[in-house]
């Protein structure tokens, strides 16, 4: 078994050992991750290691730390695995540049292809999968109301944040109005009760 096949194991026995939540996040979140940053990163001619390592590992704080500030524990996660596991420190440097910048947020940005790949993946996985972020808000505490903004605050936040390359904004362009028109009805809906 290679190290990036360990760290992928090591990321899926987490979410077994957690609750239901854990293994729902990473069958339909962080699998969908890696695999649209492994696509972005052939077509693109990104270092693959980096953005598989970075893909897998770029949520695995939030059921330990909570979701707030996960990019920045996740990248000091990653950083202490990739260490023990023998990582140069030029790839760890990138795979935590790339975590800790997913989120496009805070004065973290993404400034590599394979952080700019990375986040790109993320925003295109909320896209396909966003029925489980009720479920987040949920575990946050969000009432109903709240968690139909927040994620259209996130969809607006990943489209013009977080998708970094044009032809993977053109190809998801509907799926966006589609989740933004939902999205819009629902909260029409909920203000007029």
């Amino acid at each position: 078994m290679n190290k990036v096949q360990k760290i992928r194991q090591m990321v899926s026995e987490k979410a077994k050992k957690g609750d239901e939540f854990s293994e729902f996040f990473f069958t339909y979140h962080v699998s969908v991750v890696v695999k649209y940053a492994l696509a972005l990163a052939r077509k693109l001619g990104a270092d693959r290691e980096v953005v598989e390592i970075a893909a897998w590992l770029h949520d695995s704080t939030i059921g330990t730390h909570g979701n707030k500030e996960h990019n920045i524990t996740g990248a000091q996660e990653a950083e202490r695995l990739m260490r023990k596991l023998g990582y140069p420190e030029n790839k760890i440097k990138m795979v935590a540049h790339a975590i800790i910048s997913h989120r496009c947020k805070k004065g973290y940005f993404p400034r590599t292809l394979e952080a700019k790949i990375l986040a790109t993946a993320d925003a295109v996985a909320h896209l396909d999968t966003f029925m489980f972020l009720p479920w987040i808000a949920k575990r946050n505490g969000l009432g109903v109301k709240e968690t139909f903004e927040w994620i259209a605050e996130k969809f607006d936040r990943d489209w013009e944040k977080k998708i970094f390359f044009p032809q993977t904004k053109k190809s998801v362009r509907g799926k966006f109005q589609t989740r933004k028109k939902l999205l819009d009805e629902t909260l029409k809906f909920l203000e007029t009760g």
